[in-house]
């Protein structure tokens, strides 16, 4: 197990931010997430899945939106807004349902904003995060999930909102129908919620993830956040991390049409 320093953290999230190949959620508010776990007083502790229990109980959460966006009604606006992350408050009712406490959480992807939700849950629990994803990358649905290809019922699944609301879902045929319910919460929930699904033992998830991705990721973020190696020398750096390699360069320019 390994507790990150506040900039270890940042690098961490940096590097999910770059492996997310543009999905996971915005870096900013990642950030946002660690430094409100860090001021107060919790930390974010890495830990691979080979350092659990069998039988110690894990979650998986997440934040997600609408897929089709939707106007925010005038009435949503006058809500009373929850004072608890939503993400935390999805946490809590999935623990509460199981009857039992979460060691920890796995991120549902790479990315600046999904895994520092799952990290800054686990800070909030005092547990871990594993060292591992149920995807490799960021992702556009739950669906596309090393869980949804091992067959792993995502049920109960909660959903908090930002005005204190949450559901609890149970009877969930597979990950494409909790999509459908996720997604259609969030249209009418200013198309931002929060969820937590997966509740399952290190046991139960053991060869069912990515593993080692989230050090992979901090690799990388130190990486890209040393500011004493050139341009080239850093994505050779990264190649050598990942087993990447640089196929073409060039820069990006905005054309007419």
């Amino acid at each position: 197990m390994k507790e990150l320093s506040f900039n270890e953290a940042q690098q961490l999230l940096l590097g999910c931010t770059f492996l997310g190949t543009g999905g996971g959620g915005e870096l900013s508010a990642g950030m946002t997430y660690a430094e409100l776990a860090y001021k107060q007083g919790k930390r974010f502790r890495l830990a691979p899945l080979s350092e659990l229990r069998d039988d110690e109980l894990l979650c998986t959460p997440y934040a997600l939106g609408s897929t089709v966006p939707t106007p925010v009604a005038e009435h949503q606006r006058r809500l009373p807004q929850s004072q608890q992350m939503p993400v935390l408050s999805a946490v809590e009712a999935l623990q509460q349902h199981v009857g039992g406490r979460f060691a920890g959480t796995v991120a549902c992807e790479l990315g600046g904003e999904n895994t520092a939700v799952a990290a800054y849950c686990a800070a909030m629990l005092d547990g871990v995060l594993v060292d591992g994803d149920a995807a490799g990358r960021a992702v556009p649905e739950i669906t596309h999930s090393t869980y949804a290809l091992h067959g792993l019922d995502p049920a109960p699944l909660t959903i908090a909102s930002r005005f204190g609301e949450t559901l609890l879902c149970q009877g969930i045929a597979d990950d494409l129908r909790a999509e459908e319910i996720a997604r259609s919460f969030a249209m009418v929930s200013c198309n931002d919620i929060a969820a937590a699904d997966h509740a399952l033992t290190a046991g139960e998830l053991r060869g069912k993830l990515v593993d080692n991705s989230l050090t992979l990721a901090l690799e990388i973020g130190r990486a890209l956040n040393d500011r004493t190696t050139t341009l080239a020398e850093t994505i050779q750096r990264i190649n050598d991390i990942s087993g990447g390699k640089q196929l073409f360069s060039g820069t990006v320019q905005a054309t007419d049409s």
